[in-house]
């Protein structure tokens, strides 16, 4: 790394910059560290509740608003509701989904980094 001097020429008290020695650049890996990458793992289907929750998240939107044009809660509240409905039940599909692909990394023995 570069370093700053605190004396200058003529005894300045200016700080100074000073370029670091050239280094080459490492030398590469042998052929035989090659990198091997992992095997996927077979994630099992999603469970029944998961699936039940995924259709209920897109029906919040189409829901509220035919209720709304029939005359059933106002706009402004049918669009408040949608966005909370589809938000939550949203998060918890995947929430689901993480965890379900976390289990099966977690059986196939290749745990993920952040789980180490």
């Amino acid at each position: 790394m570069g370093r700053v001097s605190s004396t200058g020429p003529e005894g300045q008290s200016e700080p100074q910059w000073q370029q670091p020695a050239f280094s080459p650049a490492p030398e590469p890996l042998p052929a035989t560290a090659v990198p091997v990458e992992r095997a996927p793992v077979p994630v099992p289907p999603p469970s029944i509740l998961e699936s039940m929750l995924k259709v209920l998240s897109g029906l919040a939107w189409p829901v509220m608003i035919g209720l709304a044009l029939l005359g059933f809660g106002g706009w402004v509240a049918n669009i408040v509701i949608a966005i909370i409905a589809s938000s939550v039940l949203g998060a918890i599909v995947k929430e689901l989904d993480r965890r379900r692909r976390a289990r099966a990394q977690f059986a196939a023995g290749s745990r993920p980094p952040e789980l180490r």
